[in-house]
């Protein structure tokens, strides 16, 4: 179809063109809606923009050409026709641009356009020819062929030739060719363009030239992935131009073979996978020949890093890269200490900068088909650093040091060995100039530094000597195993230096004990337990450096232990004893054979000791220990003989009652005895023997069998019990029929009436109370009711385990109350309010701001009826309520306003320091009201009198001149009401 419609365009032209003299001409193309119709699959708007194409490079340079368009802007419009290309020569690139950019959209407008397009021509003066390519029927003039015959008669020599593009419909085919027929034209039907070209040549009536033989050669197209690289065997996108003039359509194949005419031809390969293109140039000629398409290799990982000078460690803090490929930036900058770029095949410059010096440097690389790492290598940084110290100092002292230096994260001074990398000290520069570096522990030389942080590159060094330093220690006479001596000693005194003891075979970082020299000299030493051949030595804490060394010999400590004959099972005894004494040295008693103690007490409290000894008899120890090493000086075997004991209750339990108990038993410290419910471990009650016998004991509040018994405290150990059967108890409770809500009632009741057991209210279903009165205070009980009315119950509640023995339902019934009093009073004031209501104690009568919670002024209902109540000194809107002081619940209120009081003040006469001053006044004279004088500013005042002493009132004036405001004062909260200024000369 594409073929047959340039054949029908190429012979209009050459229609046109067959007067020896070219006429002018227009072609009139439609941009309608209707164009976006389809043909084998393709729209007909891209049919004839292909056409266009190739019918212009058919048509001679000298030939003037113009271009009409219509429908192609404005939907509906009859308007829309353009002439977009006035005729001309050389305006084939315009035309082809114009039509490829077309989107069809309006309506048909075709007669319009071809009288439009006649106009441009100049018709009516020269000869004209308009080609018009239309796919359907006129929509906007009624009668075409009128229109035509209209142009032919005033035309010179106007001809339209037509051709039907996809056309069917009889009328559009009936319109189309009355358009040709009236102007002199021809109209072709792209549907038979091929048997027409024959006939259309016939008539041409030109000489025509003999076309030269056009030669064919097969061109194999093929892609490579780099230059020389493999085959690119996916299907790419191919097109073929000459001169910027597609040849052919786009073809869809890995390797494709096309027919082409001797002559220069560029080849554009697309590849889907990425859309990325490439072209090559290339020119036929006779043979066969292929034509290869270079596309990138695949592109390679190259990582970049930077060191610090040459063969220097890798940099590690970020550096600015930047990557080029040529002149084109292909990464960067980037922030980064190294990074990993994919490439393609070429060469590039890496550039990098340090930011901590702006030092830089580049490289330049190649990249092939394998991955590499690239360093660059980058000055080395030095900053600048100065060190400054003495150039001796004494082994283990401190010394200050003066620096200068970048003083970056982590920098730091060290004392080292010339020539050695690791450190023997440090102090970090974050600690300021001077700082404190400790120096080593061994005479020597050594080399002071600064490092830094990052990499520990040493900016700058000093030497540094240093000097021996001398102790000494001195023993006392006498060193007792496990005692604790005095030493004298010398030395440097240096931080946690210390004196120790050790064995003399001991490396110089163990020993059995030690003390700081901080303490003074001399100081406390604990000597080890085991006497022998031992050595004081002076540490320095630094290295553990041994300064001095002294042999010394601990002498064995004796000791005796003293039991009583008698030791019965559980009992405190006294046990006589000699020995060193030393601190936390102590008297113990042991299980025989056994290493851990049973009991034991301090020798510190003194000789002899009162030993605890175990509930279980049997054979035992008692021996002298030695604290230090846990060493037993001296030890006499014993035997720990067993102890009786029995319990006596009475013969009534009764649930929750406090019974006498009879006893006999050691009566040892914190011995007790204990009733435990039958089976259990644990007691439910229990009192210490020490308060006598018989003792008080508490009964549980659950009847049941239990034992009562006597246990030891010496393991709990129970030595005596009874069974015994706890009874269970009853109870009343009697309330009296009117309950009123916040009141107290009056509540008979009979009971056990142990140890705090009491009567209580609770919520209907609950278990906490509301209320509670004790028993002990006698029946009736007075118990205070709730404010809430409701179900309630009234219970008889034991105190052991609170428990519940006797209650009744009971309904706590509402109460009312009301408050009469005057609509409102003046701030301040007094008023008097009626009121009925229970009058329970401590209700009382409030005033509170509206919408507020917390009361202003209030006054007890046991006040009476009428009752004065005190107004608050903030004018403004207010409630009078009752409130019933339990839950302080409101039971009725009503709106009150209190009013601002009116009042004026008028000094008289010259106000004269430390003179009176008399100020008349009007005012609500309010008790204990007060008229003051303030220094301006100032909440004190500097001297008042009352308004019950009258107006005018005294005032005696301050003695410092100035100025000064007199107000009046409401006692109530001393609330300045009214106030005037006073000059005081």
């Amino acid at each position: 179809m594409l073929r047959l419609i340039t054949l029908c365009l190429c012979t209009l032209f050459a229609v046109a063109a067959q007067a020896q003299e070219r006429p002018r001409a227009i072609l009139v193309m439609d941009g309608s809606g209707s164009m976006w119709g389809q043909i084998d699959g393709k729209a007909k708007i891209t049919i004839a923009q292909e056409v266009v194409g190739t019918v212009l490079g058919t048509i001679p340079d000298e030939q003037e050409l113009g271009l009409t368009l219509y429908g192609h802007r404005r939907k509906g419009d009859c308007a829309d026709i353009e002439t977009v290309v006035q005729p001309a020569t050389g305006t084939k690139a315009a035309i082809q641009s114009a039509v490829d950019a077309v989107s069809p959209k309006g309506k048909t407008p075709m007669t319009e356009a071809v009288r439009q397009a006649a106009e441009a021509l100049r018709y009516t003066e020269e000869k004209a020819t308009v080609i018009l390519v239309s796919d359907g029927i006129e929509t906007c003039d009624p009668d075409p062929c009128a229109a035509a015959a209209a142009l032919e008669q005033a035309g010179v020599d106007f001809t339209a030739h037509v051709v039907g593009f996809d056309v069917s419909e009889a009328e559009a085919l009936r319109q189309m060719q009355c358009i040709a027929d009236e102007t002199g034209g021809t109209f072709l039907k792209a549907s038979n363009a091929e048997e027409l070209a024959t006939a259309m040549v016939a008539v041409v009536d030109v000489e025509e030239t003999p076309e030269p033989e056009v030669v064919i050669h097969d061109v194999r197209f093929r892609a490579t992935a780099g230059d020389g690289g493999a085959f690119i065997s996916e299907t790419l996108a191919w097109e073929i131009t000459r001169d910027g003039t597609p040849v052919g359509g786009t073809i869809l194949e890995a390797a494709p073979t096309v027919p082409l005419e001797e002559g220069t031809y560029t080849a554009s390969a697309t590849r889907p996978s990425d859309e990325l293109t490439r072209a090559a140039t290339f020119t036929v000629k006779p043979g066969s020949q292929t034509v290869t398409v270079v596309f990138p290799a695949p592109p390679v990982r190259v990582s970049f890093h930077a060191t610090d000078g040459k063969n220097g460690p890798r940099i590690g803090d970020p550096l600015v890269w930047d990557l080029y490929r040529g002149e084109e930036l292909v990464e960067g900058p980037l922030n980064v200490d190294g990074f990993t770029a994919e490439l393609e095949a070429g060469e590039y410059r890496v550039t990098v900068m340090r930011p901590a010096d702006e030092a830089s440097a580049e490289a330049i690389l190649g990249v092939g088909k394998v991955g590499k790492t690239v360093i660059v290598e980058l000055p080395e940084y030095r900053p600048a650093a100065t060190l400054e110290a003495a150039a001796s100092a004494a082994a283990g002292s401190t010394i200050p040091v003066r620096w200068t230096g970048p003083d970056e994260q982590n920098d730091y001074l060290s004392v080292s060995q010339p020539g050695e990398v690791t450190d023997i000290n440090y102090s970090y520069t974050r600690e300021g100039s001077p700082l404190d570096l400790e120096m080593p522990p061994e005479p020597g030389t050594y080399e002071l530094r600064y490092r830094l942080g990052k990499g520990r590159k040493t900016l700058a060094t000093q030497t540094i000597e240093i000097t021996p330093v001398e102790a000494s220690v001195t023993a006392p006479e006498s060193l007792p195993a496990g005692g604790k001596v005095q030493v004298r000693w010398t030395g440097p005194d240096y931080s946690n230096d210390f004196v120790a003891i050790a064995r003399p075979d001991a490396d110089d970082a163990r020993y059995e004990a030690y003390a700081y020299t901080r303490h003074g000299s001399p100081l406390d030493l604990q000597m080890p337990a085991t006497p022998g051949s031992y050595e004081l030595r002076y540490v320095m804490r630094q290295g553990h450096t041994v300064l001095a060394r002294v042999p010394v010999e601990v002498t064995a400590v004796s000791a005796t232990v003293t039991p009583p004959e008698a030791l019965p099972a559980g009992a405190a005894v006294k046990v006589g004893w000699t020995g060193p004494d030393d601190q936390n040295d102590y008297i113990a008693i042991f299980a025989e054979g056994e290493d851990r103690y049973a009991a034991y007490t301090y020798t510190r409290h003194g000789a002899p000791a009162e030993l605890r000894l175990p509930a279980e008899p049997g054979r035992y120890r008692i021996a002298y220990v030695q604290r230090q090493g846990n060493t037993e000086l001296a030890s006499v075997d014993v035997e720990v003989t067993a102890v009786t004991a029995s319990v006596t209750p009475p013969a009534e339990l009764p649930a929750g009652g406090t019974v006498k108990v009879g006893w006999t038993g050691p009566d040892d410290q914190n011995d007790y005895i204990a009733i435990f419910p039958e089976g259990a471990d644990r007691y439910a009650g229990y009192t210490y023997t020490r308060h006598g016998n018989p003792v008080d004991l508490r009964l549980p509040a659950e009847p049941g069998r239990y034992a009562i018994a006597y246990v030891q405290d010496v393991g709990d150990t129970v030595i005596a019990s009874v069974d015994v059967e706890v009874t269970a108890v009853t109870a009343s409770v009697t309330p009296p029929a009117e309950l009123p809500a916040g009141g107290m009632a009056s509540v008979e009741w009979q009971g056990p009436d142990n140890q705090n057991d009491y009567i209580a209210i609770f919520p209907e279903g609950e278990t906490r109370y509301t209320g509670y009165a004790y028993t002990r205070h006698g029946s009736p009980a007075n118990l205070p009711l709730p404010a809430d009315p409701g179900r309630y119950r009234i219970a008889y509640v034991q105190d052991v385990g609170d428990t519940e023995i006797a209650s009744v339902a009971v309904e706590i019934t509402a109460v009312s109350a009301t408050v009469t009093a005057p609509a409102s009073a003046e701030q301040g004031g007094t008023v008097q309010v009626t009121w009925t209501g229970p009058d329970f104690d401590d209700d009382y009568i409030a005033l509170f701001p509206a919408g507020e919670a917390r009361y202003a002024s209030y006054t007890y209902t046991r006040e009476g009826s009428p009752l004065q109540l005190r107004m608050p000194a903030l004018p403004g809107a207010y409630e009078l309520a009752y409130v019933q002081a339990r839950g302080d619940t409101v039971l009725v209120r009503v709106p009150f306003t209190v009013t601002a009081a009116t009042v004026t003040l008028a000094p008289q006469g010259e106000a004269t320091a430390g003179g009176m001053l008399k100020v008349d006044w009007q005012g609500p004279d309010n008790p204990e009201d007060f008229i003051a004088i303030y220094p301006v500013g100032a909440d004190s005042y500097a001297s008042y009198a009352y308004t019950r002493d009258g107006s005018p009132a005294e005032l005696t004036l301050p003695d410092t001149p100035g100025d000064y405001v007199v107000k009046y004062v409401l006692d109530r909260d001393y609330t300045p009401i009214a106030e005037a200024p006073v000059t005081v000369k």
